[in-house]
């Protein structure tokens, strides 16, 4: 499950592709204002394109329906004064105006794209040194967990083997705790653990 907001979009206008954690989980202030502002622009400009797409629609049910109207018109001997375009001139002036939109929200979206990369290369020592701190504290949570996990197998490997030597009412011939699923499953999510902490330490001290 991750943690950030993708963002991005492809066209002549515009043309961006942003993945960051929600603005009021970045640290800089001045960083999370402006992605907070290409968010809104972006949301903008992809209900710009949304209204397009349903006057595009729109268009097209109108020049049916007034062919239908048209028809039925002339069908009934009452054609010749009717307007057959009467649905789709208002279609079609509702589309200029959405394709209108288009533009100008696009430049939008892309002016605070601008604003936010330079905001974080102003800004990058001082987001840097707090994403390390942040990184080093998550690495040294992580150990913790795994110290936490390899307690817990201790008393899962002696909790449920006694659970599963007691299960019947008489005592196997031989007794002795068996290492049970739950320990097992446990040693997996320790060696995966392990691997983590060791991956994330590499990565805290070469970035």
């Amino acid at each position: 499950m991750s943690s950030l907001v993708d963002i991005s979009e492809r066209m002549t206008e515009a043309t961006y592709f942003v993945a960051l954690p929600r603005p009021e989980a970045i640290p800089i202030p001045a960083i999370a204002d402006a992605f907070a502002k290409l968010i809104d622009r972006d949301t903008k400009l992809k209900r710009a394109i949304a209204e397009r797409g349903h006057a595009e629609r729109a268009l097209l049910d109108a020049r049916s329906e007034d062919e239908m109207r048209m028809t039925a018109l002339f069908d009934a001997g009452e054609g010749e004064d009717a307007d057959p375009r009467e649905a789709t001139a208002v279609a079609e002036e509702a589309l200029k105006k959405a394709v209108a939109r288009i533009a100008p929200s696009a430049k939008a979206a892309m002016i605070a794209y601008r604003e936010l990369r330079e905001t974080i290369a102003g800004h990058r020592k001082a987001w840097q040194r707090i994403a390390r701190k942040q990184a080093e504290a998550a690495r040294d949570r992580l150990g913790i967990a795994l110290k936490s996990v390899e307690l817990q197998r201790v008393e899962i490997e002696q909790a449920f083997g006694a659970l599963e030597l007691l299960h019947s009412d008489t005592l196997p011939p031989h007794v002795t705790l068996q290492v049970s699923a739950g320990a097992v499953e446990t040693d997996l999510a320790i060696e995966h653990l392990s691997t983590a902490v060791v991956v994330v330490d590499r990565r805290v001290r070469v970035l």
